[in-house]
């Protein structure tokens, strides 16, 4: 018992009689027999057309507690399944159940309660656990003093008519919800870019297109529908594709979903569209499929665009591939070399099985990886899209190259940085060819100061000593021509050897007044282009400076040249020591000139050697050391040949 409503007997439940097994049934039947009789005494008539009538009744005792059920009609008896002495003395209300809406109950108990006459729908319970929906109707019998004697009810199983009206009420929902679902159906398909269509499933007949057919077909949906339109649409697919078409719809048929592509030639002015269909079956209720639909999606522009990037991306690749005087390489977004073409094997020596799975870091220079230069050119190019990358660069064997080219992000198509691109092309000979140039300008310039004063230092010393016109002409045409024998020196065949002490006599001799000033010492050596070269101008240098300020400026000093041949491995080394002497001066000069430059610079980097200079209280000693390797000359071109003026 719930809140004075008794709960229903279903098979999964105890009957009447087994839940009251051990009730003395006897009291409560002879009460109600009582009662029965006492009514009959009242109006037998009455009694005995309840018992005959085909409506379920059922008479509940008032004055007894709990206002049982003390008569039951047998068509009460055949609703409920229950027996006589099952239902005599339950509650009215015993066969609620679940379903039984709970007003419906409070309802029935308030009716009862108040002795008053009432009609109450609600779900009910037969014994068997069948469900039904009866309307009850409740009527007080009252004595003629205005007491209740009994509660009569009595049972009308309308469970058909109530399932009869919820199902047209479902249908009319139904029926409604189809209505809305076609109408936004047809909204959709109104705006939609994509074809959405309906075939008969049996006859693969068009029954629905949407205005987009028009715009991707070139044709009237009137046009489209009209006669055997499966067949005019087989007309419309490329000979090519039309078998696998048909397959397809063979298949969505046969309950398949399916997805393909096909092209079909425009009527109105020919061109070909490549579709992408999506088919799919409808089935009913039933299982069975009457009909099928599909959504076409226009992918001509898509198909069309993947093509020029595929193409463009083969041309690209036969580009990359076969250019070798560009160095290209990718990285992921940490630096990691992923791809390495053979333009970036040529250019740094690495092969792409040794490079690849490397940081980016290897190409750098020793310097540059310990200034975090490469992190610093990663983070630049996702933050700009791109960087310069101009410097000098490392490859495999040790040797430094000057690379020209740029550093981008790679973005996939959400933005994401997935790593970088860089390109470079190897400029060392054009990088070492400009500087040359700077350094050659630099000492024409500079030559031709010193020319022009050696010129009047030569014409005032040849005029102090001379005695005649005649001996003053003899003597400065001799160093003029001095002169001329060593810029010839310089500028000559650039891949002849020079013997290091011709190229000494000939500067000293034009510089020095007597032959007393000057005394050299080494063995025979033959300088390689470049480095005579460079020593050449290193060496007029000194001979120019110790004409205007050291040695060669007076008549007491006088200049000694030693040189040697040091062994080591590989070339040998040739050391030459230069010492002043007899002079007096007062330090090194306050500032660096063109010729302290050149030796303690330009040497060490031209020749891979070392270069230095010390000023005594007895003159300037300076010292070169370099290897005798065949360096290309300052003024030879890619074939040899000597680059004209």
């Amino acid at each position: 018992m719930k809140g004075g409503i008794s709960t229903p007997m279903t098979e999964s439940r105890a009957s009447p009689n087994e839940f009251e097994r051990d009730k003395p049934r006897t009291d409560a039947r002879d009460v109600a027999e009582g009662s029965i009789e006492r009514l009959r005494q009242r109006g037998g008539i009455f009694v005995e057309a309840v018992r005959a009538t085909r409506m379920a009744m059922a008479l509940t005792d008032p004055t007894l507690p709990g206002n049982p059920i003390v008569f039951a009609n047998p068509s009460f008896l055949d609703l409920t399944g229950y027996s006589m002495d099952e239902v005599l003395g339950q509650q009215p209300h015993f066969m609620n159940g679940p379903d039984t809406d709970p007003e419906d109950a409070e309802r029935f108990r308030r009716i009862l309660e108040a002795d008053q006459d009432g009609v109450v729908e609600t779900v009910q319970y037969a014994k068997d656990g069948r469900r039904f929906v009866a309307t009850v109707l409740l009527s007080a019998f009252k004595a003629d003093d205005g007491r209740t004697l009994h509660h009569f009810l009595s049972w009308a199983d309308v469970t058909r008519r109530v399932d009869a009206e919820e199902d047209a009420a479902g249908l009319r929902a139904t029926q409604a919800a189809l209505r809305e679902s076609e109408e936004r159906l047809r909204q959709f398909g109104e705006a939609a870019h994509d074809i959405l269509w309906i075939r008969h499933a049996e006859t693969l007949q068009w029954v629905y297109l949407t205005p987009a057919f028009e715009t991707i077909y070139g044709l009237s949906r009137e046009e489209a529908l009209k006669g055997d339109n499966y067949r005019s649409w087989l007309d419309l697919i490329v000979p090519e594709d039309r078998e696998h078409a048909q397959q397809a719809i063979e298949k969505v048929r046969a309950g398949q979903h399916v997805t393909f592509e096909y092209r079909i030639r425009r009527p109105s002015d020919g061109t070909t569209r490549r579709l992408r269909n999506t088919d799919f079956p409808i089935a009913d209720g039933t299982g069975s499929i009457p009909i099928i639909g599909g959504i076409s999606h226009d992918v001509t522009e898509l198909r069309e665009s993947e093509e020029r990037r595929r193409s463009s991306e083969e041309r690209f690749g036969l580009i990359v591939e076969n250019t070798r005087d560009y160095a290209i390489f990718t990285t992921d977004p940490d630096g990691r070399i992923d791809r390495w073409y053979d333009g970036a094997a040529a250019v740094f020596g690495w092969t792409e099985a040794e490079a690849v799975g490397q940081f980016a870091e290897i190409t750098f220079t020793p310097e540059d990886r310990a200034g975090g230069k490469a992190a610093e050119e990663r983070d630049a190019a996702a933050r700009d899209g791109r960087v310069p990358d101009v410097r000098w660069h490392f490859r495999k064997d040790g040797k430094r190259i000057f690379i020209e080219g740029i550093a981008s992000a790679l973005r996939d198509e959400d933005g994401e940085l997935t790593g970088f691109l860089k390109i470079g092309q190897n400029v060392t000979e054009r990088r070492r060819a400009e500087e040359r140039q700077n350094i050659l300008l630099a000492e024409l310039q500079h030559r031709v100061r010193n020319i022009m004063a050696m010129l009047r230092s030569v014409a005032r010393r040849t005029g102090e000593t001379a005695e005649t016109v005649d001996d003053y002409v003899q003597h400065f045409e001799g160093r003029i021509s001095a002169m001329a024998r060593t810029q010839a020196l310089l500028t000559r065949d650039v891949n002849a050897a020079v013997d290091l002490q011709n190229l000494l006599l000939d500067e000293l001799e034009m510089q020095a007044a007597q032959p007393e000033q000057y005394r050299i010492t080494g063995p025979d050596v033959s300088l390689p282009p470049k480095a005579a070269e460079v020593l050449g101008l290193a060496l007029h240098e000194l001979a120019t400076n110790a004409v205007k300020y050291g040695a060669l400026s007076g008549e007491h000093g006088w200049i000694d040249v030693r040189w040697a041949l040091l062994g080591g491995e590989g070339k040998p080394l040739l050391s030459l020591i230069w010492s002043e002497l007899g002079v007096s001066i007062d330090g090194a000069p306050s500032r660096q000139g063109f010729g302290t430059e050149l030796i303690t610079q330009r040497v060490p980097y031209e020749l891979q050697g070392t270069g230095t200079m010390e000023f005594r209280p007895t003159g300037l000693v300076a010292t070169l050391e370099f290897p005798l390797e065949d360096i290309p000359s300052i003024l030879q071109t890619d074939d040899g040949r000597e680059k004209s003026s």
